[in-house]
């Protein structure tokens, strides 16, 4: 099919299908115990078949592509940017690419390979000044007790691509860095290495990363609405990213690359890219093996590759990835063999609850990469239920909680209600959160994570004296609950600073102001405003618990320390949560 073309429904469809329920009667691969091999259903069937889905699953927005013998043979663009809006979507909509920009830096590093500047089984750090490390990366010397310093200078690209380093994933790093295990013995997801890396090529090249992508990748491979940090037309033709409940959130934008989340592009753009991997465009035959060659074994269906999950099956084997940045969710796969595959980007926090009925649809077989990830599918028992707490409110849920644990007891046991409340919490839903969390210590009196959690609710909604009381009973129930005892010492900060508040004055704050990084902090009317660029956030004001440390508006599980000097002058600030230091950043003169 040589003309692409764009087809679209507007919110009010989507809106009414979903609240109506209404079921759209298709015959779907995915209703079929298995589901056709390499289906030859046609783009007919998908036009009527995504809008349908996305209806059942609450997706606002999704753009698609589908390959068949390594050429995008169909694209689509359905829903709307932002339910706020209305505006549509449309092929050239921009989406968050979330972790699919971890497989595009993989390819990158493989034509470094190419190029023979690096070798996938040295270590990372013999391409690197140690101050770089140690600044942009660790924030403390390799000699720091009880770090793994063995363990990371054993660390090559081979280990990151594949996700076989044992490097955190957003973990804490405080007191110190830590890896997980030895490099290569097993699997961790880590975005961190990905970074590691990232500085190894902007070090070889003293180029950002996102000029080298854009002149290595994006450019040759004609992607030419793709970026991996914002542009300023993406206002106009980004979409928002929406919640669990549905509501469209600010968008991140990233004013430096990071090699595992910052891409912009749209699935046109993307599918282009997967296409060049089938068709072993810039890295040859033998370079295109290596880069989807397995490394590292997770279980009989799944391994990873440099960049690629890999997925073996009836099919064949595929390769995969998955984007999630919560309110944007989008995923890939693709068999080189045969050369067929689908792309779908979505702004939607439902956007990975579709996978196994929109891959069975339009590509065909099973997607044990689904069942690796477990994102519950929009139709299961926990999302039905889901949906309820979302459209009429927890109370109406909890009162209904007993068909749907007729279907499935275990859908519903203290894990799940503990997840709903979470993203009720997430979404600043918080006296719905708090119906569940109350519910799980109703039906779980002797758990410790259940009170932990309704503490948590009880301090997002600022009742700080009962959240110490429930935390207290948590810590009664598990002695060795040490996230209970950090929020005890946290919120005991607060409540000091409450009864005995910190005065300074408009000159003392004055010498916090300053640029720290993408963090910005300024001063007006004798308050402290703060802004991390790039984040989506809005600016919020900042309020003294000390005279250098500073709780954040809205986030009372976040907070900002500045180093000062002999003058009381900041020359860093550094982010905290409760388990420690998140980030530092030096003040720019």
């Amino acid at each position: 099919m040589d003309k692409k073309r764009s087809f679209m429904i507007n919110r009010r469809t989507l809106v009414v299908t979903s609240l109506l329920g209404i079921m759209v009667l298709i015959g779907t691969a995915a209703a079929q115990d298995s589901p056709p091999l390499l289906t030859g259903e046609s783009p007919t069937e998908w036009e009527l078949f995504v809008p349908s889905l996305m209806a059942k699953a609450h997706i606002p927005g999704l753009s698609i592509a589908v390959i068949r013998d390594g050429k995008i043979v169909w694209t689509g663009a359905f829903g709307v940017k932002s339910v706020a809006t209305g505006a549509p979507c449309d092929e050239e909509t921009i989406f968050e690419a979330a972790s699919l920009t971890k497989p595009l830096f993989a390819y990158l590093a493989l034509l470094y390979v190419a190029d023979g500047k690096l070798d996938l089984d040295i270590p990372l750090v013999n391409y690197l000044p140690e101050q770089v490390i140690v600044d942009s990366l660790l924030k403390h010397p390799l000699d720091k007790p009880d770090f793994r310093r063995d363990w990371f200078e054993r660390i090559t690209a081979r280990h990151v691509l594949s996700h076989s380093s044992g490097m955190p994933h957003g973990d804490p790093t405080d007191p110190h860095y830590q890896l997980f295990f030895e490099p290569g013995s097993k699997y961790r997801y880590s975005a961190e290495g990905y970074y590691l890396l990232q500085l190894v090529l902007e070090n070889m090249e003293s180029t950002p990363l996102e000029k080298i992508a854009q002149r290595r990748v994006l450019d040759p491979l004609g992607m030419t609405h793709s970026c991996l940090v914002w542009r300023d037309q993406y206002e106009q033709t980004a979409a928002s990213g929406h919640n669990m409940f549905g509501e469209p959130q600010n968008h991140r934008r990233w004013s430096r690359a990071h090699a595992g989340a910052s891409m912009y592009t749209t699935a046109t753009d993307y599918a282009r890219f997967v296409c060049a991997i089938i068709k072993h465009v810039q890295l040859n035959d033998e370079e295109t093996a290596r880069m989807l060659a397995s490394q590292i074994e997770i279980d009989n269906q799944i391994s990873w590759s440099l960049g690629f999950g890999r997925q073996r099956d009836a099919n064949g084997t595929a390769f995969w990835q998955w984007g999630d940045y919560g309110i944007y969710r989008n995923f890939i796969i693709a068999y080189e063999g045969p050369g067929s595959g689908i792309v779908w980007l979505t702004n939607s926090y439902h956007g990975l609850s579709i996978v196994d009925d929109l891959v069975a649809k339009c590509v065909g077989g099973t997607t044990y990469a689904s069942k690796f990830l477990g994102y519950s599918a929009y139709d299961s028992p926990f999302m039905r239920f889901a949906f309820l707490a979302m459209e009429e409110g927890a109370e109406a849920a909890i009162a209904r909680m007993a068909e749907f644990r007729a279907e499935d007891s275990s859908l519903l046991d203290e894990q799940a209600i503990n997840r709903m409340g979470y993203s009720l919490l997430n979404a600043d839903r918080i006296d719905d959160a708090i119906a569940f969390f109350e519910l799980n210590t109703r039906e779980h009196p002797q758990s410790s994570n259940a009170w932990d959690s309704y503490a948590e609710g009880q301090m997002r909604a600022g009742r700080l004296d009962t959240a110490i009381a429930f935390y207290k009973r948590s810590l009664q129930l598990d002695e060795t609950n040490r996230n209970a005892e950090q929020y005890i010492d946290w919120i005991n900060v607060e409540l000091e600073a409450r009864d005995h508040p910190v005065e300074l004055s408009g000159v003392n704050l004055s010498k916090l102001v300053g640029e720290y990084g993408p963090r910005r902090v300024r001063l007006q009317n004798d308050t402290l405003y703060y802004l991390r660029q790039g984040s989506g956030n809005p600016e919020r004001y900042l309020y003294p618990l000390k005279p250098d440390l500073f709780g954040l508006q809205g986030s009372p599980d976040w907070r900002f320390h500045f180093e000062l000097d002999e003058n009381g002058r900041a020359v860093a600030i550094e982010g905290w949560t409760v388990t420690g230091i998140v980030d530092r950043h030096i003040r720019e003169e």
